[in-house]
C-alpha cells in the first residue's frame, strides 16, 4: 500500500497513521503506528511520510526477519532445466546427508575394549566423515 495512504490531518498538523499487520503484531506494543509529522503543509508532510514510511517498513521487516517469517527467495523465472536439476541433486544429498546422520546415531559405538577398529575393519580402512557423502553426490 503506497504510504499517501496512511497520512491523515489531524486538526492543522499531518500525521502518519498506520495498523501494525497482523502476522508481526505480538511483536509490538500497539496496533497501530501514529506519529506526528510535525507539519501543516500538505508537501512538506509527504517528504516526512516518506522518510516515516520507510523507517515503520524497516521495523515491519526487523519483526519479521526476527520471527522468521520472511523469506529471501531466489527469482527462478530465467531458470533452465540444468538450474532445476542442481537443485534437484543438491536436494536429494541434503535428504540422504540427514538420512546417514540420523542413521549412524543409532548405530552402537565400536567396543574399543574388545577388538580394536583396526583388528575387525582391516588395518587400511578408514572412518568415513558423514560430509563426504555430499562430496561424492557432487563431484562430476
Amino acid at each position: 500500500m503506497p504510504f499517501a495512504s496512511h497520512i491523515v490531518k489531524r486538526g492543522r498538523m499531518y500525521q502518519y497513521v498506520r495498523r501494525v499487520p497482523e502476522d508481526i503484531a505480538d511483536r509490538f506494543p500497539y496496533s497501530r503506528i501514529q506519529r506526528s509529522l510535525r507539519t501543516p503543509e500538505k508537501a512538506r508532510a509527504f517528504e516526512a511520510a516518506a522518510r516515516v514510511h520507510a523507517e515503520v517498513e524497516r521495523q515491519f521487516a526487523h519483526a519479521r526477519r526476527n520471527k522468521g517469517a520472511t523469506l529471501d527467495l531466489t527469482p527462478v523465472d530465467d531458470w533452465e532445466w540444468p538450474d532445476w536439476r542442481l537443485l534437484a541433486d543438491w536436494f536429494k544429498a541434503v535428504l540422504i546427508e540427514d538420512d546417514w546422520q540420523a542413521r549412524s546415531r543409532q548405530l552402537p559405538a565400536p567396543p574399543s575394549t574388545r577388538v580394536s577398529r583396526a583388528a575387525s575393519f582391516g588395518a587400511t580402512a578408514r572412518w568415513r566423515k558423514p560430509t563426504s557423502i555430499c562430496g561424492r553426490l557432487f563431484a562430476r
